[in-house]
């Protein structure tokens, strides 16, 4: 196996030179910088993360939780987008964008499996928030579920069997029922199911 050298090519013969990206000539002036800060908005910091740390679940469901919340699931959204994949549709409803939110909380299969858990009434108004507060809320409440065990166990949990569900049913067409997450997350939680 042999390396070629190959020089870059330039494609513009001239020498870089350093602008002023704010005025017309590109030469800097106290009233370019003055009518910058004019239309200046000061942005919040950034948004602390110490929350998924505090994420009541075992290391890879925590690890799950924040890559949701920064919206780096391997959906079809983010598939396409990176041009891995041909489109973005759900591959069960076949007609809406697989988003994060889609997959976790808006598909038909992941709101059997919310109905199938039983959503504290304190946090059903907590399933129109943009995805990223809707788990960050679920994550960090005090509630406790129906079965005992806090909401904010409850919650990370089904997410993740939500995603292994889809997982699932993207790489074997054929799943059965019998064996699948909604079962495991029902039994777990909500005993006599």
């Amino acid at each position: 196996m042999h390396i070629l050298l190959v020089q870059p090519q330039r494609f513009d013969p001239q020498p870089d030179v350093v602008a002023w990206g704010n005025s017309s000539n590109g030469e800097f002036s106290s009233k370019s910088a003055w009518l910058l800060t004019k239309n200046f908005t000061c942005t919040p910091p950034f948004e602390s993360w110490n929350w998924v740390r505090n994420v009541r679940a075992n290391p890879r469901i925590r690890n799950f939780i924040w890559l949701a919340a920064l919206n780096r699931l391997k959906t079809k959204a983010l598939l396409f987008l990176r041009k891995i994949t041909q489109n973005d549709l759900c591959d069960i409803c076949k007609t809406v964008c697989e988003t994060m939110g889609h997959v976790l909380r808006d598909c038909c299969v992941a709101k059997a499996i919310w109905a199938d858990v039983t959503i504290p009434s304190g946090f059903v108004v907590s399933f129109s928030l943009s995805p990223s507060s809707w788990l960050k809320s679920n994550c960090e409440s005090k509630l406790i579920h129906c079965s005992g065990i806090p909401w904010s166990v409850v919650f990370p949990f089904t997410c993740w069997n939500i995603w292994l569900l889809r997982n699932k049913s993207l790489f074997n067409p054929d799943l059965s029922r019998a064996g699948d997450p909604i079962t495991s997350t029902t039994k777990a939680f909500c005993p006599g199911s």
